[in-house]
């Protein structure tokens, strides 16, 4: 039993079909296919050193085959796998099954570049992770990263080397590197799957990475196209420590309530609010949306139930609701949009769900409240504490009742979009199963606001021809027809429908002028407050397979416990 075997046996799944190994792509082809993963996944996760790639292209090329190392091999291979499945978007069309092949082509060299004790070994893992995030049915993330995580620390890279090491330039920012990729990709591994970090953040002590400089990127004939700009690596790794200081802190610290738990909330929020606002301006217009889609489900996920806010406040309700939304309508938007490049990988899949959940706990449990649009104040916080995160796009002009049928549609629509590319339909299925009576309730109450104001708007035509002409079929009188000053308005909300005249303009005091729905003529009785454990335990969503449990990690730290 090698360390290549142990490693690919424990993190495979469904075993690759035999045979289909092929031939590489003429180099041109090639070439296009890499500066795709180079502009889209590379730009987030630098884990090599750019002219050594291209070297080991060069090599892989070249009229002697014997130019080209079983590691040249694996990272080309690797590199044009991940490109390809990152263009699918069915399962088994033409870019998963170059996907496949390519992978297995790379794995017929696994023996010689899977090793313990080596950093290139490290980097073989990762890229190995970054695939396995785009083909779940034979590879597991989450075992892979656990794998890559413990090489990484086996060998010392979440420590810098002490002062006077002696020790060249290039290396050291190539352990930098190679560390950040780990960390980045095991946070966001870990948190999707509510599942405990490989390692911690007080264990290592490793200093940024592309502190010098702040792009690479040249347009000039002297600089090759292939240099990236490293501000979305940087961007994505502030993300990451923000992400695993407050997940720490609300999921994996304690299961003691907080007392007062919103100061810490706010401020976290505005970290994270801080983090987007400061943006550089030279990321692409989709690596911004793809940052857009991260600081959404973060707003999500710290506002949501937890061991530490086992209750959470009427105002952070109101907040999910709202990002959830936006959530949602961002992510629809983007999978429409043929220009989006930016990776979508099975995580954003598992997001979608746990978005399209927590919408439901909100709706089910604060109903009447959410649909009538009132935005309760929120909790008391000290004088020098920040306040709540804004509301980022409130659509003012619709009703919460149609936002939330459009919403959980759109969820549906992007579990079924998400189910085809990667062949997992159950979750779109448990969410219809979950979401059914809640879109039914939602749908009556939208028809009857319907019918209530089609009626209004009847009876108000009526009443403009008087009493005495009504069925008449005399035009009306000029005093019918009296400015419309002198007539009776009436009060019009925020979706530009008219209300009720029997149905009051309620007004919160914090927010005058704020819009309230008709009120719902049958009360339904008030389900008890929304409760902590609401992540999903996907032990009991996936099959056996899906998601083996990690033997370093511990059950007791799972959120969803």
């Amino acid at each position: 039993m090698s360390y290549a075997r142990l490693i690919l046996s424990a993190c495979s799944k469904d075993a690759l079909p035999e045979g289909t190994t092929k031939a590489l792509p003429p180099r041109h082809e090639a070439l296009k296919l890499i500066q795709h993963y180079m502009d889209n996944i590379f730009i987030l996760l630098p884990l090599f050193e750019e002219s050594s790639f291209f070297l080991a292209v060069d090599n892989t090329y070249h009229s002697d085959r014997t130019e080209a190392s079983a590691l040249d091999t694996w990272n080309v291979r690797m590199v044009l796998a991940i490109a390809c499945a990152s263009k699918s978007r069915d399962r088994g069309d033409a870019h998963y099954l170059d996907a496949v092949m390519h992978v297995t082509g790379a794995l017929a060299n696994a023996e010689q570049v899977l090793r313990p004790g080596s950093i290139l070994s490290v980097q073989a893992l990762l890229l190995l992770v970054e695939y396995s995030m785009l083909d779940p049915h034979h590879f597991d993330s989450w075992s892979l990263v656990g794998a890559a995580s413990r090489a990484m620390v086996d060998l010392g890279l979440h420590q810098d080397p002490p002062r006077g090491t002696s020790m060249t330039k290039a290396k050291l920012e190539l352990r930098r590197r190679v560390y950040y990729c780990v960390y980045a990709l095991d946070r966001s591994t870990s948190m999707v799957q509510s599942r405990a970090f490989s390692f911690s953040d007080d264990s290592a002590n490793v200093k940024a990475l592309f502190g010098s400089s702040t792009s690479s990127l040249s347009t000039t004939p002297s600089q090759p196209l292939w240099r990236q700009s490293f501000d979305s690596a940087r961007t994505l790794f502030k993300l990451r420590q923000l992400q695993s200081a407050w997940y720490t802190a609300l999921f994996q610290t304690s299961r003691v309530p907080w007392p007062e738990p919103y100061p810490y909330i706010w401020k976290t929020c505005q970290e994270l609010k801080n983090w987007f606002d400061t943006l550089s301006p030279l990321i692409h217009t989709n690596m911004r949306s793809f940052f857009e889609l991260e600081l959404l489900y973060s707003f999500i996920y710290v506002l949501s139930p937890n061991s530490r806010v086992p209750v959470i406040h009427p105002h952070a309700q109101t907040l999910i609701f709202e990002y959830c939304i936006d959530y949602a309508s961002k992510m629809l938007s983007l999978l429409s949009d043929p220009n989006y490049t930016a990776p979508l990988t099975f995580n954003d899949a598992m997001r979608v769900y746990m978005v399209g959940r927590h919408l439901l706990d909100v709706l089910n449990q604060e109903q009447e409240r959410i649909l009538s649009g009132i935005i309760p104040p929120p909790p008391a916080v000290p004088s020098d504490s920040p306040g709540p995160p804004p509301l980022l796009s409130m659509q003012q002009y619709a009703s919460n009742t149609a936002r939330s049928v459009t919403c959980i549609k759109q969820i549906t629509d992007i579990l079924d979009r998400f189910g085809k590319r990667w062949g997992y339909h159950q979750w779109r299925n448990r969410f219809q199963n979950d979401s059914e009576n809640t879109l039914m309730d939602l749908e009556h109450r939208r028809r009857t606001s319907e019918q209530g104001l089609s009626q209004y708007d009847t009876s108000r035509s009526e009443s403009m021809y008087g009493a005495s002409r009504r069925g008449s079929m005399y035009p009306p009188s000029s005093a019918d027809l009296s400015s419309p000053y002198q007539q009776p308005s009436p009060s019009y909300g925020f979706d530009g429908r008219p209300r009720h005249s029997s149905s009051p303009s309620y007004q919160f005091p914090n927010n005058p002028g704020l819009p309230v729905q008709q009120q719902v003529q049958q009360q339904q009785p008030r389900p008890p407050p929304l409760q902590a454990q609401s992540w999903p335990d996907w032990s009991q969503i996936n099959n056996a397979t899906a998601f083996p449990s990690r033997s370093s990690a511990s059950p007791g730290y799972f959120p969803h416990q």
